[in-house]
């Protein structure tokens, strides 16, 4: 089974490096009709979601955002299959970092940074992009997937100069192993965490929010920088990266303090253009597991 859909995954992206984008982007309004009025995929979940982050905002309001939510939605999942074959030239045009030379004065220093990304706007092309512009070398944390030749076809046959992908689970080890020279150290950071026990708790979006907190541990036993990766949209197929320090001396921050900051950034964003983040997610499906007396960040007034 695994073979038959590496053949049909391969076959996929053949297809898709043929078609050109104004087609992308046809097919894409089929795939969004087909999500959000055929099967409704997690339909109640999106509007829950954005209900509570904006009880302020009116049905019409509300009912747009769903819409772009399910629009941006379907554009990454063909972008992400489109992508795999777009070629240095077209992936820099499209998928720009505006400011690489932030990183500059770490590389120089010999100083491994964490880069922080979240599910917003078209996170899949980073792994494609960062490669060419950055002088660190980068390592993405992924969860793999079941199937394995697929998992390794993106790993090693189809991955970019400059970037490597491991597992999540292999985070400390790949952490040991790469320490011979420069890395930046990529982590997609808001899904939801397995371990309550561990998590550390934001105000965020409205609601008291349970958060990773392997980024912020590993900051400041390392001493490592922290960077946001915000990705924005320019136009259709065209996105822009631009490089933000959360914390540069990780070791003077308290626990769970770069967290905070990395989830009042995203907030920031989210809340400039909100279609653009993934609503489907169950992102509080544990919030209300909370303990009593759980410290909980909050955003200064």
């Amino acid at each position: 089974m695994q073979y038959i859909g590496y053949s049909l995954y391969r076959l996929t992206l053949l297809v898709f490096s043929l078609i050109p984008f104004p087609i992308i982007y046809l097919l894409s309004s089929v795939v969004q009709f087909l999500l959000q009025k055929v099967f409704k995929y997690r339909l109640k979940v999106t509007e829950e979601n954005i209900r509570l982050s904006f009880p302020e905002k009116g049905d019409q309001e509300i009912s747009n955002i769903i819409n772009g939510s399910y629009r941006n939605l379907a554009d990454i999942l063909l972008e992400s299959l489109k992508g795999v074959h777009l070629s240095e030239k077209e992936i820099l045009k499209r998928y720009p970092i505006r400011n690489p030379e932030l990183l500059d004065p770490f590389f120089e220093k010999g100083q491994h940074v964490i880069a922080v990304g979240s599910h917003y706007s078209n996170f899949e092309w980073g792994a494609l992009s960062i490669g060419y512009q950055l002088k660190h070398r980068i390592l993405g944390f992924v969860k793999p997937i079941k199937n394995t030749k697929i998992y390794n076809y993106v790993r090693f046959e189809k991955r970019r100069p400059n970037i490597e992908v491991t597992s999540i689970y292999e985070t400390q080890k790949a952490i040991k192993k790469f320490q011979d020279k420069p890395t930046l150290f990529t982590f997609i950071s808001d899904q939801t965490p397995s371990n309550l026990e561990k998590a550390q708790w934001v105000h965020f979006l409205n609601r008291d929010t349970p958060c990773l907190h392997g980024v912020d541990r590993i900051a400041r036993e390392q001493n490592w920088p922290v960077v946001l990766l915000e990705i924005s949209p320019v136009k259709r197929g065209h996105y822009q990266v631009v490089l933000k320090m959360i914390e540069n001396e990780p070791q003077k921050t308290k626990d769970g303090e770069i967290t905070a900051k990395y989830m009042w950034l995203l907030e920031d964003q989210i809340r400039r253009k909100p279609q653009f983040w993934l609503w489907s997610h169950r992102r509080w499906k544990r919030a209300h597991e909370i303990k009593e007396n759980t410290f909980v960040h909050r955003k200064p007034e």
